[in-house]
């Protein structure tokens, strides 16, 4: 009785002990923060560069910071679209980082067409400060003005590399909307822009887009 149960004892302790390196090494990795960067394409495409710092924190979170700034002239009486905007968003992915897609055997020769390290769908919170001036949208003038977001995000990451360093973001987001901002004209007489009205909106729509490539350190 007492050699069954010391055999018992001793089984659970060397048990234990090679469960203790595997918990720890998935506590560490749940712990883990992997620094990236992203630039969104579609801020590019209306003049406007920009950066994004993101943490991604243990197997599923991710907190990022962003900003764009763009200010250039398209004649001297037409200031074209003008836009300076920062944010912070909060993402939880539903795969863990680090998960594996196998590609396809192509060949069929064993060897495989591409392996990634997605990370899939995922679901967030995203604020957002917004200062615009456009003049495309009016024949006779533009609009200047502030805009306050914020909202759920939606989207999917996917790799570019076999290494999972470059990426793809892609996202929607849509919740409340704040704007403050003027209309304006060019009153020829004193050749500069006077406002003609002032407007002010709360209204729920689109409070974000993003296509952006992302680079993983």
């Amino acid at each position: 009785m007492k050699k069954t149960a010391l055999s018992i004892a001793l089984a659970m302790t060397l048990g234990l002990s090679a469960a203790l390196p595997a918990q720890a090494q998935e506590a560490e990795a749940k712990h883990t923060v992997q620094l990236g960067l992203r630039t969104n394409l579609l801020t590019w495409a209306v003049g406007a560069p920009g950066i994004g710092i993101d943490l991604s924190i243990g197997n599923r979170w991710q907190v990022g910071v962003d900003g764009a700034y763009g200010n250039w002239d398209l004649s001297e009486d037409c200031e074209g679209v003008r836009i300076i905007t920062a944010g912070v968003q909060l993402r939880r992915y539903f795969r863990p980082f680090g998960t594996k897609h196998t590609g396809r055997d192509v060949n069929r020769n064993g060897v495989l067409e591409y392996t990634s390290n997605s990370r899939g769908w995922f679901l967030g919170v995203d604020a957002r400060y917004t200062h615009y001036n456009e003049q495309f949208f009016s024949s006779e003038g533009g609009t200047e003005g502030d805009a306050i977001t914020g909202g759920l995000i939606g989207g999917y990451s996917f790799t570019l590399d076999k290494s999972g360093h470059w990426g793809v973001d892609a996202l929607l987001g849509a919740g409340f909307v704040h704007k403050e901002y003027d209309k304006y004209s060019w009153y020829e007489p004193a050749q500069m822009n006077r406002i003609t009205g002032s407007n002010e909106k709360n209204k729920f729509g689109i409070t974000t887009a993003e296509v952006s490539i992302t680079y993983k350190f």
